[in-house]
């Protein structure tokens, strides 16, 4: 839409301007990456086929995430989830940290290890992992790396 067409006001000052300058004005043309997605990041919507559905519940049964198989097929997470739903797939349980996971964690983080690394070598999140280790009562050190100072900065 032109600037000159979107003044509500014909006899503003502003509206002079716009009229004066004309044709003159051109917007910037918009990309994908200019509206709030980076380029990167952006994933236009795909449909898988039949034959690609098929083989997205056969790699999701052998034992892939979600999102992992999302990841080779092209296609959001909470597409693959929601396909499988509709197609009567049960979903991976996900993971728990049960008494005997947690002393071992509890074993490890006590002897250096961070709650990232944990999280990285038993498939867990890091905050999943420090909030089980806070819940049954370890002291959790304070992080060597403050994110969040490092933005103010």
């Amino acid at each position: 839409m032109l600037l000159r067409e979107s003044v509500s006001n014909k006899n503003s000052p502003f509206a002079a301007l716009v009229r004066e300058l004309g044709e003159r004005i051109e917007p910037p043309s918009v990309e994908k990456s200019q509206v709030g997605v980076p380029a990167s990041e952006y994933q236009p919507q795909r449909r898988l086929s039949e034959t690609e559905l098929a083989a997205m519940i056969d790699v999701y049964r052998s034992g892939k995430t979600a999102f992992e198989v999302a990841k080779l097929f092209g296609i959001h997470r909470q597409t693959v989830t929601r396909l499988l739903i509709k197609h009567g797939i049960p979903l991976h349980p996900r993971a728990t940290i049960d008494a005997k996971l947690l002393a071992e964690l509890a074993w490890h983080y006590e002897r250096g290890k961070s709650t990232v690394e944990l999280g990285r070598k038993y498939n867990l999140a890091a905050s999943s992992v420090g909030k089980a280790l806070k819940k049954s009562g370890v002291q959790l050190r304070p992080p060597k790396f403050n994110r969040w100072a490092a933005r103010d900065e």
